[in-house]
């Protein structure tokens, strides 16, 4: 990410298992965090009581590809009619977890489903649930809260996404020239990207420095920021 104040271009320090999104009820709480280091997001959900602190508490990891279309069902107000299946095997049986995400059109509501209990491995390798689940932990969101999480939660996606994609794409590299008279030959993949888009938005007026696009793209970023947060809000 650009840092307006040295002039330097830099990236994002990832941090994996950073909390992206939460959201509470008066018993019941859901929190989704990164895990992304791994290719799933980590969505973490339990019971709670004034006084007592939480009582029933259970962790279910969804991979990126099906979170990215939950997310994006969720953020636009779409129900998502989501339901997955997974587990682990646990000596000679299996630990069943379930997420279930669908839409109650009479309530105007979202509900996640969060369930956890015996299972068995099936013949290619699936867990599916044996019997009662030992956990079940339904969170209610209305469609404005579900809205919400699900545009913060996309967005994070999306951040990561460009982010990993600069860190793992190699290029040539490509000199770049500014106003000032200076030139900079260059692989950072974001720095070329902004001098482009600088240039393109600017009728080919070159940069005058590279402070100058340094400045310029934080204050483009911050800006798509508040307009995604004030989409979202």
């Amino acid at each position: 990410m650009p840092n307006g104040g040295n002039g330097n271009l830099e990236t994002v320090v990832y941090d994996p298992r950073k909390r992206i999104g939460s959201h509470m009820t008066a018993s019941k709480w859901l929190h989704v965090a990164d895990a992304l280091e791994i290719g799933k997001l980590r969505i973490f959900a339990g019971n709670y009581a004034r006084g007592s602190g939480a009582s029933v508490m259970t962790v279910h990891h969804v991979d990126l590809d099906d979170a990215r279309v939950l997310f994006q069902d969720l953020a636009i107000g779409r129900d998502p009619a989501y339901k997955e299946f997974k587990g682990s095997p646990m000596g000679e049986g299996a630990e069943s977890r379930v997420l279930e995400v669908r839409k109650d059109s009479k309530e105007e509501k979202i509900w996640v489903s969060v369930k956890k209990g015996p299972g068995t491995v099936t013949e290619n390798g699936a867990v599916q649930p044996a019997g009662e689940p030992e956990v079940v932990l339904n969170i209610p969101f209305t469609m404005h809260q579900a809205r919400k999480l699900g545009s913060k939660v996309l967005s994070y996606i999306r951040a990561w996404e460009s982010q990993h994609l600069l860190a793992v794409t190699p290029i040539s590299p490509v000199r770049l020239h500014y106003g000032d008279g200076s030139s900079e030959l260059t692989q950072n993949l974001f720095e070329i990207q902004a001098f482009r888009t600088f240039v393109d938005g600017h009728e080919g007026v070159l940069p005058g420095s590279q402070a100058e696009l340094a400045t310029w793209a934080a204050s483009e970023m911050a800006q798509a920021a508040a307009e995604s947060a004030a989409a979202a809000g």
